[in-house]
């Protein structure tokens, strides 16, 4: 019986190493469904992740191009700004130009106008003497 003794002992001994490593191997089994699990949830935070970050991405892009976008309209704001000024400028100097040719004319105007009734007055004066001479050489005439 001591061998039979033995074989039991050791047949206890391997089923008790038995139920100890298919209780180890259920607990890393169960270690590994766990890590699969997390290996997953972490798989779906770096796709979410990335989305994200591809978002962020494309607000930087549109961001950089609108802020482009304003620079040129400041530019384009500051050139039409400049080249109003300069209209504006051009504008004065003309308005000034033709004020002063427009007194230039109206004292030409006054000039003439003046010279029109010396005329009118020397015509008049004329056809006055005109008329005396002729009273003076009808006169002259009819005595004879």
């Amino acid at each position: 019986m001591p061998k039979f003794h033995c074989k039991k002992q050791r047949l206890e001994e391997y089923e008790d190493e038995s139920k100890l490593l298919t209780l180890e191997l259920k607990k890393k089994s169960a270690e590994l469904e766990e890590m699969t699990k997390l290996k997953r949830d972490k798989e779906m935070q770096l796709e979410e992740l990335s989305e994200t970050l591809k978002e962020i991405h494309d607000l930087k892009v549109q961001l950089t191009s609108t802020d482009e976008k304003e620079q040129n309209y400041l530019k384009q704001l500051m050139t039409l700004n400049t080249d109003l000024e300069r209209e504006i400028n051009e504008l004065e100097s003309l308005k000034q130009k033709m004020a002063k040719k427009g007194e230039e004319i109206k004292s030409k105007l006054d000039e003439r106008e003046e010279n029109a009734k010396s005329i009118e007055n020397e015509m008049s004066r004329k056809d006055k003497q005109l008329k005396i001479l002729e009273n003076k050489v009808y006169n002259f005439f009819h005595v004879l």
